[in-house]
């Protein structure tokens, strides 16, 4: 067997003793508890984009198109990942018909599933991702028509707000498809302490503890103080927020947020 082997549910049913499977519960037990946890931060986060409470009545409405008995199975399944956004992508368009736009547009547009729009994030697909601003499933986004086909850029990106303004007609709405299954890649933002080992603790964390590949690390030192971008392969947004989130643990790092490349970089 693998060395990395982990314990699962269908191991309940052949193990001998009772202390076996009492292990085996514990451990499943603290997976699930881990990924509600991560599925929280993820939902509360994209709440507070939409100024909506985890009581709000649309969000009830959801767990019941979704067949899901509770908010704690909600955040169990985007923490795991296994969450089918082409049901959220329905269910908006079911709202839609009914007439209530605004909530239900918001979430749309936060989740990057708008309606009719061309998908992206094909394993096999012509279109580029801009260097400027990252994106990844599933940040909102935009399209860029240019000579050399569509170039997607976050919808907060200075660059497409600066094409926005100049040719509007250039620019076209896109939405993710469900399940992405190929890496992005993704730049994160650093800023702190300029101490011995910093970098180490940075790799170890990303390469090691989350198990993400770095393509490029650029670091500038100041006196006791350093500013550096590092470019890393992820899946989605949950999946970097959770390296965001392991890297705020590092000694002396102040600063952790997505990379946006300066204007006419």
């Amino acid at each position: 067997t693998s060395d990395r082997a982990e314990p699962t549910e269908e191991q309940l049913s052949f193990v001998k003793t009772g202390r076996a499977r009492l292990k085996i519960r514990e451990y499943l037990k603290q997976q699930r508890k881990q990924a509600i946890e991560r599925g929280r931060e993820v939902f509360e986060w994209r709440l507070r984009h939409l100024g909506l409470r985890s009581d709000d009545p649309v969000i009830k409405e959801l767990l019941w198109y979704l067949r899901l008995p509770s908010l704690e199975e909600l955040l169990y399944r985007l923490g795991t990942h296994t969450l089918d956004l082409g049901r959220i992508q329905e269910f908006i368009r079911l709202k839609r018909l009914a007439g209530t736009t605004p909530i239900v547009d918001q979430l749309s547009h936060h989740l990057g599933l708008l309606s009719g729009a061309p998908e992206v994030g094909h394993p096999e697909e012509k279109v580029q991702y801009a260097s400027c601003c990252y994106p990844i499933p599933f940040d909102s986004i935009m399209g860029h028509l240019t000579g050399e086909g569509m170039v997607v850029h976050r919808t907060t990106c200075r660059e497409i707000q600066r094409v926005l303004s100049l040719d509007s007609s250039k620019v076209r709405p896109l939405r993710w498809v469900s399940t992405p299954e190929k890496p992005f890649l993704a730049a994160l933002l650093l800023e702190g302490e300029d101490r011995q080992g910093m970098l180490l603790d940075l790799v170890k964390v990303i390469s090691l503890r989350k198990r993400k590949n770095i393509r490029s690390i650029r670091i500038e030192g100041k006196a006791s103080y350093f500013r550096g971008v590092i470019e890393l392969f992820v899946y989605h947004e949950p999946d970097l927020l959770g390296v965001i989130k392991a890297l705020a643990e590092v000694r002396g790092l102040l600063r952790i947020e997505r990379y946006q490349a300066p204007p006419n970089s």
